[in-house]
């Protein structure tokens, strides 16, 4: 998991919300960086970034739709990162790096994203048998 956003140079992004521009004109600025923006701001199959704006109407109260299907894609192996949409700007704007979320729809994205091989093992050693 990420912790950091350097760039988007290379990234598929979404956004989701209000932001402090048009989403046609991020969606710009977004492309003269050598990011992807999605079409129509939509999570794909494709996106790597989903950038959260502010909104009175979230479908679910604290986020919405785009925030639930990337919070389902991470769960499935997908590499989402979220970054609020101020961080996302001082990246754009001034080249400083952005702090990507460390939750997704409400959930912890640790809990998310499925365990490799190697750490379930650590755990069934350190914890011993289910039974």
């Amino acid at each position: 998991m990420r912790k950091w956003l350097s760039g988007v140079r290379g990234e598929h992004v979404a956004i989701t919300g209000r932001v402090w521009l048009w989403q046609h004109e991020v969606q710009g600025l977004i492309r003269r960086a050598g990011g992807f923006p999605t079409p129509r701001g939509d999570v794909t199959t494709k996106t790597t970034v989903l950038v959260r704006g502010d909104s009175s109407q979230f479908k679910f109260g604290e986020y919405g739709t785009k925030e639930r299907d990337a919070a389902r894609r991470i769960s499935r192996g997908a590499s989402i990162a979220l970054v609020h949409d101020s961080d996302f700007r001082d990246l754009l704007e001034h080249g400083k790096p952005a702090h990507v979320a460390d939750r997704i729809a409400g959930e912890p994205v640790e809990w998310l994203a499925p365990a490799t091989k190697p750490q379930f093992y650590r755990v069934a050693l350190k914890d011993g048998p289910l039974a």
